[in-house]
Order: C-alpha cells, then sequence, then structure tokens
C-alpha cells in the first residue's frame, strides 16, 4: 500500500557502533497521495470519538436513554396485555399467541437484565427499577 511509510535509521558520521544510531527520520514512500480525497468518516468513528471524549461506555449510554426504556415498557405493556388473553376456555389459536408471545419476551427481558448488568456495572441493583 503506497500510504505506508518506511522509517530509516538516520546515522552520525564517524561512529561505526550502535551508539551511532541517533533516531529515526519518516521518508514517504509515494508523494502522490496528496492529491487523493479522504473517505468521509463513518458513522461509527463518529461514535467511537464521541465515547473517547465523554468517557462513557456505549452500553451505560444505550440503557440509560429514552427510547430504550420506553422500548422496555412497551414490551412489558404488550406483554401484560397478551397474557391477559388467557383464560380457560381458551381458543388454540390464542393460547399459541399467548404462549409463543410470553416465551419472546421472556427472552427479551432477560436481555435486558444482561444489557443493564452490562451498562450499569454494580448501580444496578441500587436503581429501584431493577428490584422487582
Amino acid at each position: 500500500d503506497p500510504s505506508h511509510q518506511r522509517r530509516q535509521p538516520q546515522r552520525r558520521q564517524g561512529g561505526g557502533d550502535a551508539a551511532a544510531v541517533a533516531g529515526t527520520t519518516v521518508v514517504p514512500m509515494d508523494e502522490d497521495d496528496d492529491d487523493e480525497e479522504e473517505a468521509p468518516e463513518s458513522l461509527w468513528d463518529r461514535l467511537e470519538r464521541f465515547f473517547e471524549k465523554t468517557g462513557v461506555e456505549p452500553a451505560r449510554v444505550v440503557v440509560v436513554s429514552l427510547p430504550y426504556e420506553l422500548a422496555v415498557l412497551f414490551i412489558i405493556f404488550v406483554n401484560a396485555v397478551v397474557l391477559s388473553l388467557d383464560h380457560r376456555d381458551a381458543d388454540a389459536d390464542i393460547t399459541n399467541v399467548v404462549s409463543t408471545t410470553s416465551y419472546v419476551c421472556n427472552w427479551i427481558f432477560i436481555a435486558d437484565v444482561i444489557f443493564k448488568i452490562v451498562g450499569l456495572g454494580p448501580s444496578f441493583c441500587t436503581d429501584g427499577s431493577n428490584w422487582f
């Protein structure tokens, strides 16, 4: 790749031992690279730079965000409504929908707990909404 640069030792006059190497200089292999346009910064690079500046871990930012909290509350609501449809004389189709929805919601709740433990760390236990 022509954009790589080669390092060459810089030697002093008069000495032939290891102490003669004073440092290194960077010599570009190809000087035509200045004409090329740089690719636009990707979204991932911008996010990475943001997290480096703020010092906040991405998982924490996600689990404390309003959209994430609203999504979890919506899933809790949907799960409660679907579970209320189950009764003794329920149709087989309703029973199937209830059991499938309950299964999916349980896995979503397990993933939510894992995300919150990773994102919040020890403060996961001190958040009142995680106590039940």
